[in-house]
């Protein structure tokens, strides 16, 4: 070090600036190919780096203060140059002469060893391996957490106090869902303008992620004492996410980021269901819906960092919400809820930002199909589902502009005709949606078309191979003598019979019930339970005794 005329401490600083890259050293068989790698790479980062003119500069001004400005610029100038030139070059030559600490060198050996010596985490088993479509917890922690996460216009700015989504009840209004915001690894409630940040970052992949997370749930009895960890690859090939513009690293690191922004969210809940002796209430304190850490696998680098993961591995916590909501035996002591629905492996396919409208309308019917069984909607309500921002100024504009009208139709229209190929069952209300306004009609449509089709109604029933949401009707069970013969149970076999010898058509009975010809064939096969107050009325217009 006696030839390197520059000072100390100008030379640590240098040194300091080069940043080590622990994956050039991960092929090194032995000490002495580590050595020389190690030279190497902080010769070639000064080769491809500014240190000549850092240096160029440092002696210009050295140069400048001693001679008291009596050369001229263009002497100094080359003074300057011609000592910054010697001094570059006897760096470079410390370098290779250089003896690299033997505290380096056994960091990379210990590393070496740790890396070969890996074990990958205990991985959840994937969803959809037996079946397209997997079990999936619906209730309203999860819909209104899926809001909270794909309509982040929604979330109220409260000033200096937390802010916050809320959901509500309109059969009893005491019910409320809120969610708010914090940040990850703590549980500090933020402000709006902190907490904008997060909420601008939630997305339709986050609500994805959000979904897969639930249908997981449904793997353990008592989630919220379990944990599961996922692999980013698995997720990706769920989300059969090809992207060409990210390579695979971006990729698992998307997912990654997307995860920890879940992390962030919050749930509050005051939840009542059933009536009288079969009362139910809930309440959950303020918990994080997700609690979630990350494992990255790959080489450290000589700080004990992995710069460049090959795998993440996800671990997922569900919170004490699912105490409350997803508790099967705290059910059946009438102390808790547990509700379900199913969802298929094509959600989790759609892309993102290719299938936005269909993507936001199929996750609103897969958490709706359990808690509208009937499957009857009205246009405009499942349309603002399907819209991203703003809905009711949007259908306000393509009620007086033509072609924001036919852009929203035709997107519709690409909606209802992609979930029948899913397999979802549609039928339309022949009164207030004619063949004229669905898709693929030849049909021109009438003047004033749009403002009739917003209030069509149609129905949708989800395929016919997810399981049934209840029992069927030839297994519901009496509780007692006598009650069971008050409230005899009406098989499905006993409902087609009576239609039968009325003469009706299914189409004609769901006609006189206002409910679609298709659920009319689901009930008659079993495969979907009617309500209470919908029983009745198919037995009084088939004189069937209850």
């Amino acid at each position: 070090m006696d030839n390197i005329n520059l000072p100390l401490d100008s030379l640590t600083s240098i040194l300091d600036q080069i940043q080590i890259d622990g994956d050039d050293f991960s092929n090194c068989a032995n000490r002495d190919e580590f050595i020389e790698a190690f030279k190497t790479q902080i010769i070639t980062q000064l080769e491809a780096s500014n240190y000549k003119e850092i240096l160029k500069t440092y002696f210009k001004q050295q140069i400048n203060d001693t001679t008291n400005h009596t050369l001229s610029p263009s002497l100094l100038e080359e003074s300057a140059w011609e000592a910054a030139r010697n001094q570059y070059k006897n760096l470079l030559e410390f370098i290779k002469q250089m003896e690299i600490p033997k505290l380096i060198i056994q960091a990379w050996e210990e590393e070496r060893i740790l890396n070969q010596h890996q074990t990958e985490p205990i991985t959840a088993t994937r969803l959809f391996q037996n079946s397209p479509y997997a079990p999936i917890a619906s209730c309203m922690p999860v819909v209104s957490g899926l809001e909270a996460i794909t309509k982040n216009y929604l979330w109220q700015d409260n000033g200096e106090l937390p802010a916050f989504f809320k959901k509500g009840c309109k059969s009893n209004s005491s019910n409320y869902i809120v969610h708010y915001i914090t940040s990850p690894g703590d549980i500090t409630l933020l402000p709006f303008r902190e907490a904008q940040e997060i909420i601008n970052k939630f997305s339709l992949d986050a609500g994805k992620l959000h979904l897969l997370f639930s249908a997981y749930c449904m793997k353990t009895t008592e989630p919220w004492r379990s944990e599961f960890t996922l692999k980013a690859s698995d997720i990706l090939k769920i989300f059969n996410e090809n992207r060409k513009d990210f390579n695979k690293l971006q990729k698992l690191k998307e997912i990654a980021s997307t995860a920890f922004m879940l992390d962030s969210l919050l749930v509050k809940a005051e939840w009542e269901e059933g009536k009288k002796n079969g009362k139910v209430m809930v309440s959950v304190a303020i918990s994080r819906m997700w609690n979630i850490s990350f494992n990255y696998q790959g080489h450290k680098n000589l700080f004990g960092e992995i710069e460049t993961p090959e795998e993440i591995y996800i671990t997922i916590q569900p919170g004490l919400w699912t105490k409350e909501f997803l508790n099967k035996a705290g059910q059946k002591a009438r102390k808790a809820l547990y509700q379900f629905g199913y969802i298929s492996e094509e959600l989790f396919k759609l892309n993102a930002y290719r299938d936005e409208f269909i993507l936001r309308g199929l996750m609103y019917l897969t958490l709706a199909s359990r808690f509208h069984p009937h499957g009857n909607y009205k246009v405009l309500t499942l349309l603002k589902e399907c819209i991203c921002i703003n809905p009711d100024e949007k259908i306000a504009k393509a009620k007086s502009d033509r072609h924001s009208r036919l852009k929203l139709t035709n997107r519709w229209d690409n909606f209802l005709m992609t979930l029948s190929k899913m397999g979802w069952n549609i039928t339309y209300d022949p009164v207030t949606y004619p063949e004229m306004l669905q898709p693929n009609s030849e049909k021109k449509k009438p003047r004033g078309y749009f403002e009739k089709w917003l209030e069509a109604r149609l129905t949708i029933l989800p395929p016919l191979d997810i399981p049934p949401y209840t029992r069927t009707l030839s297994t519901q069970k009496s509780s007692g003598t006598r009650k069971a013969k008050k409230d005899k149970s009406i098989t499905a076999s006993e409902i087609k019979a009576a239609r039968l010898k009325k003469g009706w058509s299914q189409r004609q009975l769901a006609g006189k019930a206002g409910i679609s010809a298709s659920f009319i064939c689901l009930i008659e096969k079993g495969t979907r339970n009617p309500d209470t107050k919908l029983m009745t009325h198919l037995c009084q217009l088939l004189d069937l005794e209850v």
